[in-house]
Formats: C-alpha cells, structure tokens, sequence
C-alpha cells in the first residue's frame, strides 16, 4: 500500500514554510510541537468514542484519504466527507451518510455520536500506532487503530 504522510511534519517542526507549499491549506500557524507522520491513505477501526468501546461488531471505521476525502462506515451507514487543515488546526466538514434504518436503537445512537465527535475534532496526533482525535482542548474524541481495507 502506498504511504503518504501529511505534509511532512518534520519540516513544519523546523519552520520549513516553503517545504509545505502544495500541501494541505494551513492557516500559517505553526504547531505547537513537533508530531511524528501521521500515515494517510490507511484505514482505521474505531476502538474509542468518547472513552467508551464500540459496540461489538458495529465498529466504525475511517479512512483518511492524501487527497482531502474521508470515508468509512459510521455503526451501520456509510459515510464520506472532507477534511483540511493541518493535525493541530483540523476541519472536517460536514458529512453526507446513506440513510438505511439501523436497529437496535443504540447503533443509530453510537453512529450519531460518531458523526458529531468526527466533525468537532480540531486536532489529531498518533499515539503509538492509534490515531487519536481531539477537540480543540486537547480532550481525545476517538482512537482508532489501524485495519484491514472495507
């Protein structure tokens, strides 16, 4: 599988502005330290909403595309969207999702509280081999580890 990273951080870390021209639109901030890759174009399973595990055999998953595209199944839809910005200074717009009906009621309920935290994530870093999305406080939304493709 072919690996991107996400606009090489190293050169952020070191102020290497020109490095990131034609990289994924910044706000012209730097981070506030230095963050190891994060490999795109891999697909990710859900191990964390909120602190809580997902419910067994409903796991959302996510795929984090180089392109500005993300992907994946939410508990029972798919759904698909785009993100922008940098891992300190994160945006994911809003999502569009396939409309089956899901019981029981708790999936639909796992899925809605996996779409809104996917949309309030304003950073995401790795920690070890999950990646881990977090509001604009610091406070860790999702983690997710990585997975087989859908």
């Amino acid at each position: 599988m072919k690996r991107h990273t996400l606009c090489t951080l190293a050169a952020m870390a070191v102020g290497g502005a020109a490095a990131l021209s034609g990289c994924t639109p910044t706000s012209g901030a730097a981070p506030k330290a230095p963050l190891a890759t994060i490999p795109l174009d891999t697909h990710w399973r859900l191990m964390e909403l909120q602190g809580q595990a997902p419910i067994a055999g409903h796991q959302p998953t996510l795929s984090w595309e180089a392109d500005g595209r993300i992907h994946g199944h939410a508990s029972c839809n798919r759904y698909f969207g785009e993100w922008s910005g940098t891992p300190q200074e994160l945006q994911v717009k809003p999502l569009g999702m396939t409309k089956m009906a899901c019981f029981p009621d708790t999936i639909n309920q796992q899925e809605t509280a996996f779409a809104q935290a996917l949309q309030q994530a304003r950073r995401l870093r790795m920690d070890g081999a999950q990646l881990v999305l977090e509001d604009g406080t610091g406070r860790a939304l999702l983690r997710f580890e990585p997975t087989q493709a859908e």
